[in-house]
């Protein structure tokens, strides 16, 4: 049995980001304890308290740490999440897309995208798995479609038996999620101008590339790393993708296929 344990960043677009990431980490019971048991001993080891955050984002950071020793914590979880061989899967959007009630149809469109990438995933590996995104009442509803009625000409509850909704502060597993989404955000959105920002994201990157679902061939495309929508006719959002596409092959090591199409 896996779990699918999703969530989705920039949800509010602040930061007038180009980019969204709706996606999550598929674990299965053994991953699942063993990243447990290692974030557990990561804030132990940085003397986080209960109500400590362990997140992507910087203003997350407990008092008592530096932004070195944070960020270092955060580079353990993604080391743990690499050594017991956890898998990612990403759709990126297009955040001018979204707005106003444009985001709720994109997550749903997204969420469609994650189901059925998970519900080939477990055909492959013969067996059954449980999806959980983190707790959005805007769509109660469309998870409960999901599951009785599906996106697709086969039912998803053929495979997956549970759709359901994560809580913040309530798994360490959402704050691995929560770290490997944030630093595929920032991988989407840096600027390419700016030293620091590119370095970071060359970095980030290299360490989460191998998490992606790959398919039989190695390639991430549509497997790991999806985008939505897949062939826009707006040729300012074709713009925008192929820009996304010059970005990440710019990023050091180079993943050996084009992830955007």
């Amino acid at each position: 049995m896996y779990q699918f344990i999703l969530d989705e960043t920039n949800r509010n677009n602040d930061d007038g980001e180009t980019f969204f990431i709706v996606g999550g980490l598929i674990f299965d019971e053994a991953q699942a304890v063993a990243v447990h048991r290692d974030i557990e001993a990561i804030r132990v080891a940085h003397k986080f308290s209960g109500n400590d955050q362990l997140k992507f984002q910087t203003a997350a950071r407990p008092d008592h740490l530096t932004h070195e020793e944070y960020t270092e914590a955060k580079s353990q979880v993604i080391k743990s999440l690499r050594k017991h061989q956890v898998k990612m899967v990403v759709v990126v959007g297009i955040n001018a897309i979204t707005q106003g009630s444009g985001r709720k149809r994109q997550t749903e469109f997204s969420l469609n995208i994650l189901a059925q990438r998970y519900y080939w995933f477990l055909q492959n590996m013969g067996t059954h798995g449980i999806f959980l995104f983190d707790r959005d009442d805007q769509q109660i509803k469309h998870l409960q479609k999901m599951f009785s009625v599906g996106t697709g000409r086969e039912p998803l509850k053929n495979r997956i038996v549970l759709f359901g909704s994560t809580y913040n502060q309530a798994s360490h597993l959402s704050s691995a999620v929560d770290i490997a989404l944030g630093g595929i955000r920032h991988c989407v959105n840096h600027s390419p101008a700016e030293e620091r920002p590119a370095q970071v994201a060359s970095t980030l990157f290299g360490d989460l590339y191998p998490l992606l679902l790959k398919d039989g061939n190695g390639l991430a495309q549509d497997r790991g790393f999806n985008v939505t929508p897949k062939n826009p006719h707006n040729p300012h959002y074709r713009e925008l993708y192929d820009a996304l596409n010059l970005k990440i092959g710019r990023l050091r090591p180079l993943p050996p296929e084009s992830l955007v199409v």
